[in-house]
């Protein structure tokens, strides 16, 4: 229950109907007066334990009755005047106005959402005033500042009963300067001390449990850019993305979707309960960069899966939720490619040969053929467009610094920089660098998410370093370097026989000795994972970056992995005759990203070795099982680019037989249906760029 009383040791009249009264002289301020807050009601209150462990005998409850603080209430209070105490009076409206309001955040499509798992901090002339937790879908829990101040983890234990918060809109006849912020991740006490910390005044503050964050000075700029002003006079006025606030009807009846492209979200205001359909308590609509980047990410891995369904040629079943405007699928062509991809494989086939023997033409259905292929590049079309169009507006979101409360300020909130030196912060750290990651989910794999991601690796002060530096950094260098296995003094054949004769370990055994052995957290291996996965095309195209990712994949793996530079045509001979069937890719790279591989020309190429045994051996396969699909991924489309252009050197008789073996490549590399149809198109344009210069 939330309401509204006497912060003190005071009591209230209460009358018949449950409604407050009058007041009677409060205890613990100057007679006659008394401060008013919010009292939250929980069944968890024990002010008996010591401040500090080991047995200090001074309690919360000796601390708080110090200052002022109710410690015989058996709630949870939040107060609303701080710096001043407040004359009897008979009415409460006459002290103070409370506002209820509903926060929601901005959507990919900057409309109002309900709030998702996070974090939600208020705060009150520029000091922390509440933080909860959001539990989604527009119901929060209260954090207990009054006992967890000065931690970094403060418990959420104390459910409140509706969809909405209780702010202070008049104190005094001042209306306190309020601001909010959403985060996804609960924020340090430190970070929190730079933002303003709690008052000073408020009776929860406890100066022992400050002490350490004495020294901390308030960065004013940085909080200025990460909280959003919001004036409750302002309720009705101007547009939601200059004021924040829209009365909730308004809002429910403008925003009105019940129809989302995952499926089984609740997140649309269409979900407000009806009680408030007709409310004029307003939304608080807030910044979420890394939830507009989330969500563009996940449209896009949608609109991919969509296309595979299609292309699958198998019926899907319906699902509710699917928002036409979302997705590349037309009402209209709710039907799928029929045959599958492997009919538009055949048709291109055919087309070749036909072209090099018209009497072909004859004995094939032409307009059957030339319908399924047109519908098939429309709708392939549609998807490229319309991914080039989310990936457009991930980087906007990336690259523009000058948004309100910009991807960089709220990515602070993670405190990535510091943790490269701060070991302590790299568990909050952890879960920034895969947020990072996760919003570049794909965007390497077009041209300009590419040049962005290469141009991130080549700025140190990027996010994406910031990211990398959180695990690759000096302190793991070292622990690294203390706990490797001396293997640089054996020879060929040493190497080779230990390797024979070690027992393969499953891969989460793997994962779980190097994060324990690293003091990696999951989180923090799944960033790892996802950081080579994001840089799989730099490092296939043209050696980019191998030297930053070798470290990498040292550390994530456990191994050593040299890269010696040898001429391609050695690197021929050893590879020998090797069918591409049998799935055995070759890792390796020219050291020219201009170079061209035609007949005679000598390119240097670096052949990737794991702990002295080149990629190309049985036991490096086995081995390479536990590196990630998509980093495989990209080195056996740099592997294969090596196969074609050695196919033509050697001549081809005619493009139909190039298709017949651009099918059999396409059945080696693909490795999830979900990513068949960007894989395809990618080879497509290879193919065809390679066919075209022949």
């Amino acid at each position: 229950m939330v309401d509204a009383l006497p912060l003190s040791r005071g009591k209230a009249l209460v009358d018949d109907d449950g409604v407050v009264g009058k007041r009677i002289r409060s205890k613990g301020l100057v007679a006659g007066c008394y401060r008013v807050g919010l009292g939250i009601t929980f069944s968890d209150i024990n002010l008996d334990r010591p401040l500090r462990p080991g047995g200090e005998t001074r309690t919360f409850r000796d601390a708080l009755a110090e200052r002022g603080y109710p410690v015989d209430a058996d709630r949870y209070w939040v107060p609303l005047t701080m710096t001043e105490a407040v004359a009897e009076t008979e009415a409460l409206d006459d002290v103070d106005a409370i506002q209820g309001v509903f926060p929601v955040v901005f959507d990919a499509d900057d409309k109002p959402r309900w709030i998702r798992k996070g974090w939600l901090y208020i705060f009150i002339d520029d000091h922390l005033w509440r933080e909860c937790h959001s539990v989604g879908n527009g119901t929060f829990q209260e954090v207990d500042l009054l006992r967890d101040q000065g931690q970094d983890e403060r418990s959420h234990r104390y459910g409140l009963p509706w969809w909405g918060l209780t702010l202070p809109k008049n104190i005094n006849g001042r209306s306190p300067a309020i601001k909010m912020a959403y985060s996804e991740v609960q924020w340090s006490w430190e970070y929190i001390c730079r933002l303003g910390g709690m008052h000073s005044n408020d009776p929860r503050c406890i100066p022992e449990l400050n002490e350490a964050f004495d020294g901390i000075a308030v960065d004013a700029d940085l909080r200025e850019a990460r909280l959003q002003t919001i004036k409750l006079e302002d309720i009705g006025k101007g547009d939601l993305h200059d004021t924040y606030l829209m009365p909730a009807g308004k809002a429910s009846r403008a925003f009105n979707e019940r129809r989302y492209p995952d499926l089984q979200d609740k997140s649309s205001l269409y979900y407000l309960p009806s009680l408030f359909r007709d409310s004029n308590s307003p939304i608080v609509a807030l910044h979420d960069p890394i939830g507009q980047g989330r969500r563009l990410a996940e449209l896009a891995l949608v609109e991919i899966a969509d296309f595979a369904q299609w292309q699958s040629g198998e019926k899907e079943e319906s699902a509710e939720g699917k928002s036409a405007e979302h997705s590349t699928k037309s009402s209209e062509d709710d039907d799928v490619l029929e045959g599958g991809m492997h009919s538009v494989i055949i048709g291109r086939y055919v087309e070749q040969v036909i072209k090099a023997d018209p009497e072909m033409e004859k004995h094939v259905r032409v307009e059957a053929m030339k319908t399924l292929l047109a519908k098939y590049n429309e709708r392939e079309q549609a998807l490229e467009q319309r991914l080039l169009e989310l990936a457009d507006q991930r980087l906007a979101l990336l690259t523009d610094a000058a948004r309100p409360c910009s991807l960089r300020t709220v990515f602070e909130d993670f405190e990535m920089v510091a943790a490269a030196s701060a070991e302590n912060k790299r568990p909050r750290a952890e879960l920034g660098a895969l947020a990072y990651v996760n919003i570049l989910e794909g965007l390497s794999q077009l041209d300009d998410g590419k040049a962005f991601v290469v141009a991130s690796l080549n700025d140190e002060s990027s996010l994406l370093n910031q990211a990398i530096r959180v695990i690759d950094n000096d302190q793991m260098r070292e622990r690294i370097k203390a706990q490797a296995k001396a293997e640089e003094g054996l020879g060929p054949k040493e190497v080779m026989a230990l390797h024979q004769t070690e027992p393969l370990r499953p891969q989460e055994d793997v994962k779980k000795e190097i994060a324990s052995a690293l003091k990696i957290g999951k989180k923090g291996y799944d960033a790892f994972e996802a950081l080579v996965s994001l840089l799989a095309r730099p490092l296939a195209e043209a050696n980019e970056h191998w030297e930053r990712i070798k470290p990498v994949l040292e550390q994530m793996y456990g191994v050593r992995i040299s890269a010696p530079e040898i001429s391609y045509a050695d690197w021929k001979r050893a590879q020998g005759p090797m069918p591409l069937y049998t799935g055995r890719g070759v890792a390796a790279f020219p050291i020219n990203p201009n170079a061209r591989f035609v007949p005679d020309t000598e390119v240097r190429v670096r052949v990737v070795h794991f702990n002295g045994v080149a990629a190309v051996s049985q036991r490096a396969q086995s081995f390479l099982g536990r590196i990630p699909p998509e980093v495989m991924l990209g080195i056996q489309v740099a592997s294969l680019g090596f196969a074609w252009q050695d196919v033509f050197s050697k001549g081809i008789r005619s493009e139909a037989e190039f298709y017949a073996f651009a099918e059999t490549v396409l059945k080696t590399v693909i490795a999830k249906q979900a990513i068949e149809a960007v894989v395809a198109k990618r080879m497509g344009q290879e193919v065809a760029g390679v066919a075209a210069k022949k």
